[in-house]
């Protein structure tokens, strides 16, 4: 193992882990298909070659994989990049800024740019490309959450990928996809707006993301973007908007097919009920979406997009609309369950179910619980959803105990935590 950093790095990083070649190897390819949707094809070999050396600038989705496993950027294992591949996380999973332009998988725009007379051909490939830069986003959001860089940069890969389309010739299928993606970018940047709390900005890239969805013809691509917006008018309370997204999201032909969608859409809904005060048709569409769970086909091939909802998010999602609908008991076991089922790249909504966690706990008098659950969410996670939720919790903490000695407590953090 002489003469290679990748050697070295890769080697001791395998004997800390406890993993054999074939054990990496399968978590690469498992890590790869919660990321894409496409299970990847590494065996043991690939492991070989890099452990030893012999592979020293892995391809786009070797890296993926590998900074999913590591939870470390690629250098950090001792390899070189493609060029066109750029981490999105640093070691503390905080989205780097970027220099959108110079990092953009689309190579063919430059192409091109300098191509004369030569049109260029936009084919599967590039749409591959776009996708592990999708894939990228999504983990991003799922340990950094709703921050402007996400936004940003999300919004900046839709603009992108209409950008290739209007300069190279495309096929018809190509061209759906494409839309596709950009429709999967334009609601992603919709996404981290609404969780970060930035309402208008999110607003204005609604109209994007629906229409670019619409021009996909894609079921899953317009039911997520319809999704996203019923929770945007929920946020900004327009409750008849909110119901009227999620139903045109619950009757896409998608939900119909596959338990997988309906699961999803009746808990949002159930969301939607419970903040209309409606805690019957909250608790039938729970019911709906835990029967619709099991009966789930896990071998079915689904988009990269929808990784994000397992049992763990269920549970959050039933959290929600328990401590929406003041079911306080509730809330804090569905949390309970959410915390003990979720995947640990999902820093994210672990921060986010503290947060209802405590204000459950609160809510049902457990004062000293509940501020000791508040103290585990990181300071750096004090944002968006995740801070809107503990200022609800520093007011209700505030009006059920004031000048209590856990009140204290919690109010020395939070200046400690701010200083």
């Amino acid at each position: 193992m002489v003469g290679h950093t990748s050697d070295m790095v890769l080697g001791r990083r395998l004997e800390q882990a406890g993993l054999s070649y074939s054990e990496l190897a399968e978590e690469m390819n498992g890590k790869l298909e919660e990321l894409t949707g496409k299970r990847g094809t590494f065996s043991d070999r690939t492991v070989f070659d890099l452990v030893h050396g012999k592979t020293t600038r892995p391809h786009g989705r070797t890296c993926l994989a590998l900074e999913a496993v590591f939870e470390c950027q690629t250098e950090e294992l001792g390899f070189t990049p493609p060029a066109t591949y750029r981490s999105a996380l640093n070691l503390e999973g905080r989205v780097q800024r970027r220099t959108f332009l110079s990092t953009a998988p689309l190579a063919a725009v430059a192409a091109v740019k300098g191509a004369g007379s030569t049109r260029y051909r936009v084919g599967a490939a590039d749409v591959d490309q776009l996708n592990l830069e999708l894939a990228r986003l999504i983990a991003s959001d799922n340990r950094a959450g709703g921050t402007v860089e996400t936004e940003q940069w999300a919004s900046q890969l839709a603009r992108q990928t209409l950008d290739l389309q209007k300069r190279g010739s495309v096929s018809q299928r190509t061209r759906s996809r494409l839309y596709t993606t950009a429709a999967l970018f334009a609601s992603s940047a919709m996404w981290a707006a609404i969780d970060g709390r930035r309402l208008e900005s999110a607003e204005s890239h609604l109209n994007q993301a629906v229409t670019l969805a619409g021009l996909s013809n894609d079921p899953s691509t317009q039911l997520r973007c319809w999704g996203f917006a019923g929770v945007l008018y929920s946020h900004m309370g327009r409750t008849a908007d909110s119901m009227a997204a999620r139903e045109v999201a619950r009757s896409t032909s998608i939900v119909r097919r596959d338990p997988f969608y309906a699961s999803l859409t009746h808990a949002r809904m159930a969301i939607q009920h419970a903040r209309s005060s409606d805690a019957t048709a909250m608790r039938r569409c729970l019911g709906y979406a835990q029967d619709a769970f099991s009966r789930i086909d896990v071998t079915r091939s689904r988009p990269a997009w929808t990784a994000f909802f397992d049992e763990a998010e269920l549970e959050l999602l039933s959290a929600t609309a328990a401590f929406e609908a003041g079911l306080w008991a509730d809330a804090e076991a569905h949390a309970h369950r959410n915390l003990s089922l979720l995947r640990p790249s999902m820093q994210r909504n672990h921060s986010l179910t503290l947060t209802y966690l405590a204000n459950a706990q609160l809510r049902q008098d457990e004062i000293e619980a509940a501020v000791a659950t508040a103290k585990m969410v990181p300071a750096s996670a004090s944002r968006g959803r995740t801070g809107h939720m503990l200022g609800r919790f520093t007011a209700t903490l505030a009006k059920v105990a004031p000048g209590s000695p856990p009140t204290q407590d919690w109010n020395d953090h939070r200046r400690e935590a701010h200083a």
